[in-house]
């Protein structure tokens, strides 16, 4: 580590593990080691994790909306009763 507290990864490792310059990354102390993740795998980990959660051919996305949909539908509901009893 430099004085400016840089580490250079060696071109071998960075080959092997497919970094390039530019590249994003997840640094992480675990058990008193430092972790360097791409932010790619990260992001892949994550997903591959939520996946075991997922309904076999069920749209994440859809169901999210619909969710999204009647919250809409309750807040609009709550909003026309505030504004009746406001008016009376």
């Amino acid at each position: 580590m430099d004085i400016h507290g840089r580490i250079l990864i060696p071109a071998n490792l960075r080959k092997e593990l497919g970094y390039k310059p530019g590249d994003t990354f997840v640094l992480r102390s675990i058990n008193g080691e430092l972790r360097l993740v791409s932010l790619e795998k990260t992001i892949a980990n994550i997903q591959a994790e939520f996946k075991k959660y997922v309904k076999p051919g069920v749209s994440v996305v859809d169901e999210f909306l619909q969710m999204r949909e009647e919250e809409r539908q309750l807040e609009e509901a709550k909003y026309n009763r505030i504004c009746e009893n406001n008016h009376e």
